[in-house]
């Protein structure tokens, strides 16, 4: 027969055994990780072909652009006028 819960124990199923209390301490599980083998060819490694990038084909322009003149490195002169106050 069922226990009251206002006993302080918990109402559960006839078929289902009580919940046992383990002792032990808990521990981390412990997953077993293979050893990273070297590679062989590490100093002369394998490497696929590679092919040379094509050149592509440009159109060349009809009205070349003017080139780029650089900004002057020194500044322009400030001109001053006279005061009216004096």
């Amino acid at each position: 027969m069922d226990v009251s819960p206002l006993s302080g124990e918990s109402i559960r199923p006839a078929h289902c055994p009580p919940v046992e209390q383990s002792t032990k301490e808990a521990t981390p599980m412990n997953i077993p990780i293979p050893a990273e083998t070297p590679d062989p060819n590490i100093d002369n490694p394998t490497l696929p072909p590679t092919e040379p990038a094509p050149i592509p084909e440009k159109e060349p322009p009809e009205n070349e652009p003017p080139p780029v003149e650089e900004p002057p490195t020194t500044m322009p002169p400030v001109i001053v006028s006279p005061s009216q106050s004096a």
